[in-house]
This record gives structure tokens, C-alpha cells and sequence, in this order.
């Protein structure tokens, strides 16, 4: 259940991502651009001047970050819950990508 849903998830997200780059050509140089229009495509409205855009962190960067704090310096630790979620999800996607799921 897990495994498709996660599988059926990424399908869905590179099919959005494909569209927006075509589309978007801006968005081919910029993840954060990239960001904000699969936000928009999504239905959520968030208001950034472009010249912003210099000033913000991308959100893969946010994310590295704090994993970084969670996980080598042990600070701020998810729930439980969460963290099962998280190790699932890992797992799922690892095995999908060794496979080549993702890539069918």
C-alpha cells in the first residue's frame, strides 16, 4: 500500500514537473521558481515578488538543513510517528530507484 501510494505520488509529481517545464522555461534554471509554480499549479497562492527570489532559501536547502540538526547534531526530533514515516517512505523510494520503478 505504502509502495504504490509513494510510487503513484512520484508519477504524479514528475508528470506536474515535466508540464511546468515546458511551459515555464524559467523555471528550468531555478528550483525555487520551479517551487513556487508547482505550488500555484497545486491551488496555493503565495505571493513573492521575483526579485525575492535572490533572497529566499530553495526548499531542498531547508530541508538539508534540518536534516542535517536531526540528524547528526540530535536536536529538534520528530515525533515518532514521524520518523516511522519518514524511515518507510526511505525505504520505499530506495527500492523503487534500485529497481528502476521510477523510471518505467
Amino acid at each position: 500500500m505504502i509502495a504504490s501510494h509513494t510510487l503513484a505520488e512520484f508519477k504524479s509529481a514528475e508528470s506536474l514537473v515535466e508540464d511546468i517545464l515546458e511551459e515555464h522555461p524559467e523555471t528550468r534554471d531555478s528550483d525555487l521558481k520551479l517551487f513556487f509554480k508547482v505550488c500555484e499549479k497545486l491551488g496555493c497562492r503565495i505571493s513573492v515578488p521575483f526579485n525575492y527570489f535572490e533572497f529566499l532559501y530553495a526548499p531542498e536547502t531547508i530541508s538539508r538543513v534540518r536534516r542535517k540538526i536531526q540528524n547528526e547534531k540530535c536536536k529538534f526530533l520528530p515525533s515518532e510517528k514521524t520518523l516511522r514515516a519518514r524511515n518507510i517512505r526511505e525505504s520505499v523510494i530506495h527500492k523503487m530507484f534500485s529497481r528502476g520503478v521510477a523510471n518505467e
